[in-house]
């Protein structure tokens, strides 16, 4: 089961044709045929009633429905989380002594405002 077919199958249960289906994904009504015979044979059920031109979901169909949903939306949220590639937000606050302030801390600090241009830096003198 691949999250490519569970999407065709999720767009052609909302819209209840293969045609209609393959116009909203950019593909041919052949793939999206294929697609969803390929799931029905790894599942071992038939997930629609082909009603003419038209399709209707089987009781497996709206049991696979749900799952089909979370699945994508767990898939979309791991994209999104993943994307980020790991990038640090929010602020940091850095006090030390003058010295350090001063000599040590510019070049570092600098490097760092580089790597994470997200990142809010403060920092202040240690008194």
């Amino acid at each position: 089961m691949e999250l490519r077919q569970l999407k065709t199958f999720q767009v052609t249960a909302s819209v209840a044709s293969f045609t209609q289906a393959a116009v909203l994904l950019g593909y041919a009504q052949s793939s999206i045929t294929a697609q969803i015979q390929a799931l029905e044979k790894e599942l071992g059920v038939a997930l629609f009633d082909r009603v003419g031109r038209n399709v209707r979901l089987t009781d497996a169909g709206e049991k696979l429905l749900t799952y089909a949903n979370r699945l994508l939306d767990l898939a979309a949220e791991a994209q999104v989380v993943v994307s980020e590639n790991g990038r640090l937000e929010g602020s940091i606050c850095i006090a030390a002594p003058e010295t350090v302030c001063t000599y040590r801390l510019p070049a570092v600090l600098r490097h760092f405002r580089d790597s994470h241009p997200e990142i809010r830096l403060t920092f202040q003198p240690m008194l």
